[in-house]
C-alpha cells in the first residue's frame, strides 16, 4: 500500500501571511502582552454583556463604539 500521493515529489504550501503569523505569536509570548491582555479581556467581556443586554449591535454601533472606548479608557487608567 502506497500512503502518498501518485506525484513525485510532495508540495507543502506556504501561506503567504505565515511570516505575520510567527511575528503573533512571537508577541503574545511576551509578558507585556500578558499584562495588557487583562485590561482588554474585561472591556470585551463588559460590551459584550452591554450589546446582550440593551441591543447596541446594529441601531447604535456609534454609541457601542464610544461605550467601549469609555470603558477601556478607564479600565486601563482608573480614576484615583
Amino acid at each position: 500500500m502506497k500512503c502518498c500521493s501518485k506525484a513525485d515529489a510532495r508540495k507543502i504550501t506556504c501561506q503567504e501571511h505565515d511570516d505575520a503569523r510567527d511575528v503573533a505569536r512571537a508577541i503574545r509570548k511576551t509578558e507585556q502582552y500578558k499584562v495588557s491582555s487583562e485590561p482588554r479581556k474585561k472591556v470585551e467581556m463588559l460590551f459584550a454583556h452591554l450589546k446582550r443586554l440593551r441591543g447596541l449591535i446594529d441601531r447604535w454601533s456609534p454609541v457601542a463604539h464610544a461605550i467601549q472606548l469609555s470603558l477601556w479608557i478607564h479600565t486601563v487608567n482608573p480614576v484615583s
